[in-house]
């Protein structure tokens, strides 16, 4: 009798060990997904680096007269781009966060034949929370129209702009 209760306990004690070692491969095969290719109709945004900063990623967005969208940097820092029709508005708009600037960089980007392509001007300013922020505006002649790249590291903002404003 005492042999046939010990032979069930190691009975036991095998069943438990492969229902572990089961349960173990399935969790660990049902984690590892296969890698799958994004569909036509999804939209992936590249994780490149561009100056040690890695890629963003859109975590909003609107458009109406233009559009503004917000993105956050993989390490957490977010950045703001707008643009639009470069109205009166918005060039009182921009004089006056101009006034209190420190402009870091201001001039034209010209083609080969000294055509103008952009005004582009790099500057820091005080928010209305009173952090210091990075900002670089841009105006098209061509295309009446203007960007706004904004947050409150100039790194990711120069980033930003290398990885995703069509010049």
């Amino acid at each position: 009798m005492w042999a046939s209760t010990n032979f069930t306990r190691h009975l036991i004690f095998i069943f438990l060990l492969l229902a572990g070692c089961l349960i173990i491969v399935v969790s660990r095969t049902t984690a590892r997904a296969p890698r799958q290719t994004p569909g036509d109709d999804e939209y992936v945004i590249p994780l490149v680096v561009v100056d040690g900063k890695s890629g963003f990623v859109e975590v909003g967005s609107a458009c109406g007269n233009g559009f503004i969208s917000l993105h956050k940097s993989l390490d957490g820092v977010e950045v703001c781009w707008q643009g639009g029709t470069y109205s009166p508005r918005v060039r009182r708009s921009i004089q006056a966060v101009l006034r209190g600037a420190i402009v870091i960089e201001d001039g034209p980007d010209v083609d080969g034949d000294g055509e103008v392509l952009r005004e582009r001007t790099v500057f820091f300013y005080s928010r209305k929370d009173g952090r210091q922020a990075a900002a670089i505006f841009t105006t098209s002649p061509a295309y009446s129209g203007f960007s706004l790249i904004e947050g409150l590291s100039l790194e990711h903002v120069l980033s930003f702009e290398r990885l995703y404003v069509r010049h």
